[in-house]
């Protein structure tokens, strides 16, 4: 800095975002790192969109679509030529803190067709997840995806 007057303070370091230590039931800790790293995993590429819906019967449920770019996907071939893909998702959502209020992941197998793959890598794959929300209000919600095959991680989070 060189105009008068200004100084200019530093300091070595990160400043530490406490993360929970344990994963929730049924999130590997692979896809638990990916949801509460800094950085964003772009292995995979996802986008993420989320909202509240208000179920008579369940309460308040979180809604999370998920498009996943199919380009980066490894596509297993099987013996008929078709396509084996199998993808573990996980969703949180957490409050300002990181502290973890409702959680879900799912483990998807789907079976494509080989004169299918083509669309498939254009267009990508939709999927969703719904979680409980006890409390409606202001959350992270934070979600991982990994293609089983390659080990490709991607992650995505919003604030809802």
């Amino acid at each position: 800095m060189k105009r008068p007057g200004c100084e200019v303070h530093a300091r070595d370091g990160f400043y530490e975002v406490t993360q929970p230590e344990n994963a929730p039931a049924g999130i590997s800790n692979l896809l638990y790192t990916a949801i509460f790293s800094p950085f964003q995993y772009n292995d995979l590429r996802i986008h993420l969109a989320s909202g509240y819906v208000d179920d008579p019967r369940k309460g308040y449920l979180l809604h999370s679509s998920m498009h996943l770019n199919a380009e980066d996907l490894s596509i297993t071939e099987e013996k008929d030529g078709n396509g084996f893909i199998a993808i573990e998702a996980a969703s949180v959502t957490a409050d300002i803190n990181n502290f973890i209020k409702d959680s879900s992941a799912h483990r998807y197998e789907l079976e494509v067709k080989k004169e299918d793959i083509p669309w498939l890598r254009e267009h990508g794959i939709r999927f969703s997840l719904t979680l409980p929300v006890k409390k409606p209000g202001a959350y992270y919600v934070r979600t991982a995806v990994r293609d089983a095959a390659s080990g490709k991680i991607g992650s995505a989070y919003q604030y809802i």
